[in-house]
């Protein structure tokens, strides 16, 4: 799977305001990962459609919606692992644990 095409798309979108395109493309990548029963590439894809989400609550959320918001703490985007968890790495678009930063390069070395 090419997932770096996915991907331009679903940022090309999301970046423009296209939320519905951006989910439905990235609905598709997970699917057809889930077909290839590719776990590491399904959970790649259900952290894309997390960060359109968040594009989203950003863009449109008022401060009372950031207010009920309970899960403050930082986690792995593919994984859940928070700080308590696992060391993680932290990067503009979110954190990733050392264990998912593994997986993902021995995944797409291939």
């Amino acid at each position: 799977m090419d997932i770096e095409s996915y991907t331009v798309k679903i940022h090309s979108f999301a970046n423009d305001g296209n939320y519905h395109a951006a989910f439905n493309i990235a609905i598709s990548g997970l699917n057809e990962c889930r077909r290839n029963t590719d776990q590491l590439c399904t959970n790649k894809f259900l952290s894309i459609i997390r960060g359109i989400s968040l594009m989203m609550a950003h863009e449109f959320g008022s401060n009372e919606y950031f207010d009920m918001e309970t899960d403050s703490e930082i986690c792995c985007v593919i994984c859940g692992a928070t700080e308590k968890e696992a060391e993680l790495l932290t990067g503009a678009s979110g954190a990733i644990c050392d264990k998912c930063v593994k997986n993902a390069y021995t995944h797409f070395s291939k």
